[in-house]
């Protein structure tokens, strides 16, 4: 079952690097989810779901924050936070995706905050972290797009 659970997470990396969506339409049909106009300022539209986004077998993420430039040259990110339910270690995303790098620690020792580990997929910086308060299992993931 936490393989299954596994395979449906990587599929989602996989085709989120492989589309690098650049619009919220595109990050929707990506997720198969509503993603809705959290808040923006000047520079970027903040984007997210307001349910949590269940993989299957366990796997839930629980939030999704999309941010689009209003203005170039910036690229959109997206972060997939607060994953949840079936533990998904750095030794399974090694297995999937290879070596993964440096860990870069967090910049305070707060429970909630994060190691992360950056590698690259299809040419986009994928950063995979892990919370203080539970460093054996993936917490977020993080997504750097190059210019659109």
């Amino acid at each position: 079952m936490k393989g299954i659970a596994m395979h449906a997470l990587f599929s989602l990396i996989e085709a989120l690097t492989t589309i690098q969506p650049g619009t919220a339409q595109q990050l929707e049909e990506a997720l198969q989810a509503q993603i809705v106009l959290k808040k923006e300022n000047d520079y970027y539209r903040f984007w997210g779901i307001n349910d949590p986004l269940e993989l299957g077998n366990g796997v839930r993420i629980n939030r999704v924050n999309y941010a689009t430039p209003k203005k170039d040259p910036k690229p959109p990110s997206i972060t997939l936070d607060d994953i949840s339910g079936t533990c998904i270690s750095r030794e399974a995303l090694r297995e999937k995706f290879g070596h993964l790098g440096f860990p870069y620690p967090p910049n305070n020792p707060a429970p909630r905050a994060r190691t992360t580990w950056r590698i690259e997929i299809n040419g986009i910086e994928v950063g995979f972290g892990f919370r203080n308060d539970n460093p054996d299992c993936l917490s977020s993931i993080g997504m750097r797009f190059s210019r659109m």
